[in-house]
């Protein structure tokens, strides 16, 4: 399932798109902690992308 950016941070957005398209309803969760939780997200794949970008030179180390 595919979907905007202002969809996936918005809980009630995201679990009307699930339920259409998954036929999947997910438990209520608080629009702080789906809020909380999304970013979290983002930011551990952000760290890892940043991880597999930052290659350092092995010949600087010689």
């Amino acid at each position: 399932m595919t979907l905007q950016a202002r969809d996936i941070l918005r809980y009630r957005t995201f679990h009307a798109r699930a339920m259409e398209r998954l036929l999947v309803v997910f438990a209520w969760v608080e629009p702080k902690e789906w809020f909380y939780r999304v970013m979290r997200a983002i930011c551990r794949t952000a760290a890892e992308d940043a991880g597999e970008l930052y290659k350092p030179d092995e010949e600087a180390d010689r």
